[in-house]
């Protein structure tokens, strides 16, 4: 780690960032035109001009191959946070049959007003918890993956329609940073939050501050279960960022070859999960596997210690984040299983099926010292494992 203050101890590395158009309004910025024949911008990473103001002034700073990660330097990075947003980019951008971007950035800002420059509010705006701007995604957690998002999307032109944009940041932000259990998974049939399952064709027009999110998440999930991602992608590019629902039925039919009004009574209809179903898979299951040993019972104890390199999350002054580690679980067999988490305070392990469809209700969320005995599909599965990142903690969990 450097802090980008002290440049007698960074590296003298340059990032790609910023789109041409932010660059312009950026003093501190040079382009250049050498690299494969295309026009970039090139904004050189310790500020290199004396006297230019620069975004990054006072934080700190680790090195990803598709994600640099920043945070203020108040605040504390659990070990292993930069490298699970570096790997997540190329993720999702797979997940979507989208090649991997080029190199993106994300700050951990502290949460606040627009007085400090490491303060969320003074980039995104008085009142928000984060915000993305070209190749430059920004919160004040340890990360927002749907920023992420958001930044390949705009990318490949499929971040303009803001029902379709928040939809897609839901559908691979399954937690909203660091939660558990999930509160983007919109289970079809499930009320949550309202009296009725909100119609996404009324929701389709709406700005973005009066959209209902888990809506738009639960129906891109729906749609891309059923789909795909190729159509969804041409619907994104081909409606712009129009909101009109005629532009967007004619868009739809045009990329599905189906109706949208049929798509959305069948969404609300709550469908069943068709064999040959997208997966859409939670980051969490590309974690490393610990393998079912032998017999009929599987165990993993973890620790969860801020400093270690396996562990996501951080803490500031203020607020302590939830430390985090996810693993990955092949289930042998179809049957009864009982999940139980011991621990010491605050932990928690969310088990999840990385096969099927959002609405399925494969995740199972169980508090500290506690158990439950549910049915399981054979099949691959994440484990989520939660304590509280500025105190040290181990849990078991153990499924038999």
């Amino acid at each position: 780690m450097c802090n980008i203050t002290e440049a007698a101890n960074c590296s003298g590395r340059v990032a790609w960032y910023f789109s041409r158009e932010r660059v312009a309004m950026n003093r501190c910025s040079r382009e250049d035109t050498t690299f494969a024949g295309a026009r970039r911008s090139l904004v050189v990473a310790l500020g290199l001009l004396a006297g230019c103001g620069d975004w990054r002034d006072g934080l700190s700073h680790w090195d990803g191959e598709y994600v640099d990660y920043y945070a203020s330097s108040a605040i504390e990075v659990c070990g292993g946070t930069p490298a699970h947003v570096d790997g997540f980019a190329p993720f999702v951008a797979a997940e979507l049959g989208l090649p991997a971007p080029e190199l993106l950035a994300y700050s951990w800002l502290r949460d606040g007003g627009l007085d400090e420059g490491d303060f969320v509010g003074a980039h995104c705006g008085e009142g928000e918890i984060g915000c993305q701007e070209g190749r430059r995604a920004m919160g004040n957690s340890p990360l927002q993956l749907s920023q992420i998002v958001h930044a390949i999307a705009e990318l490949h032109g499929v971040d303009a329609q803001p029902f379709l944009s928040i939809g897609l940041t839901r559908a691979y932000d399954w937690f909203g940073g660091t939660v558990v259990p999930s509160r983007w998974v919109y289970r079809l049939g499930e009320i949550v939050g309202s009296d009725e399952l909100r119609d996404p064709l009324e929701e389709l027009t709406r700005t973005e501050d009066a959209l209902h999110f888990p809506t738009a998440g639960s129906f891109v999930m729906f749609l891309l279960s059923r789909h795909g991602p190729a159509p969804f992608l041409e619907w994104s590019r081909g409606v712009g960022s129009s909101r009109d629902l005629e532009r967007l039925r004619d868009g739809f039919r045009a990329a599905y070859g189906v109706e949208l009004d049929a798509e959305a009574k069948a969404y609300q209809a709550g469908p069943v999960c068709q064999a040959d179903a997208f997966p859409i898979r939670a980051y969490d299951c590309v974690m490393p596997e610990i393998p079912w040993a032998s017999g009929d019972r599987w165990s993993h104890t973890q620790s969860l210690d801020c400093a270690s390199a396996e562990v996501i999350g951080g803490f500031d002054p203020e607020v302590a984040w939830p430390s985090l580690r996810s693993v990955t679980i092949e289930i042998p067999e179809s049957r009864t299983y009982t999940m139980t988490v011991t621990g010491e305070g605050t932990v928690a392990a969310q088990l999840g099926a990385c096969f099927g469809c959002p609405w399925d209700g494969r995740e199972l969320t169980i508090e500290e010292n506690g158990s439950h005995t549910v049915e399981l599909a054979a099949g691959t599965y994440y484990l989520r494992m939660k304590g509280i990142a500025e105190t040290p903690t181990t849990l078991t969990v153990t499924l038999e």
